[in-house]
């Protein structure tokens, strides 16, 4: 299972970079229904309970399922419209069943979260979700992810100058607590 989840991790990457192009090709426009089905899957419904730990590659997929979902939300709308209550859904419920836990693995899949939830709540249509849900977005999401977790304790009690520099080096990056 982690070697599918790899091979899909890399498609994923594969169809994220040519996204990035000025105009939705055909092929992803077309086959659309396709895509959104296997984003809907990974975010969604993908929970392999035989693993005893979440395994990295399923929250690589993840992180770049919210990352695609995020594209076609916010450069190829139009084409997406009909998905995005359904999306919304998916990654509110993901944050909710506490599958974007503060860890240094879930980091990147963290940031895609935070990213894809703030953009969308210049939604005028979800601005009386947002308030309504306010408390559990911070108490969920966000004050788990500034505060220090067990991981970050740990490097700094087993390498503290490793902690350091790491935390040094990626200043100008974005994390889970920037």
């Amino acid at each position: 299972m982690r070697t599918v989840l790899s091979i899909l991790s890399s498609i994923l990457h594969i169809i994220e970079s040519i996204l990035s192009q000025e105009e939705l090709p055909d092929f992803y426009e077309e086959n659309l229904p396709n895509i959104t089905a296997i984003l809907q899957f990974i975010i969604g419904e993908a929970d392999f309970p035989h693993f005893q730990k979440v395994p990295i590659e399923l929250v690589k997929c993840r992180q770049k399922a919210v990352r695609l979902v995020h594209i076609y939300q916010f450069k190829f709308n139009e084409f997406f419209q009909s998905y995005t209550a359904l999306f919304f859904e998916k990654i509110w419920g993901m944050v909710c069943k506490n599958q974007v836990s503060s860890t240094k693995l879930n980091e990147k899949l963290i940031q895609a979260v935070i990213r894809y939830l703030s953009e969308m709540a210049a939604f005028p249509d979800l601005g009386e979700f947002y308030k309504q849900n306010m408390m559990s977005l911070f108490t969920i999401l966000i004050v788990p992810n500034i505060s220090i977790t067990d991981d970050d304790i740990e490097e700094y009690e087993t390498e503290p100058e490793t902690y350091v520099k790491n935390d040094l080096e990626e200043s100008d990056t974005e994390t889970r607590r920037r």
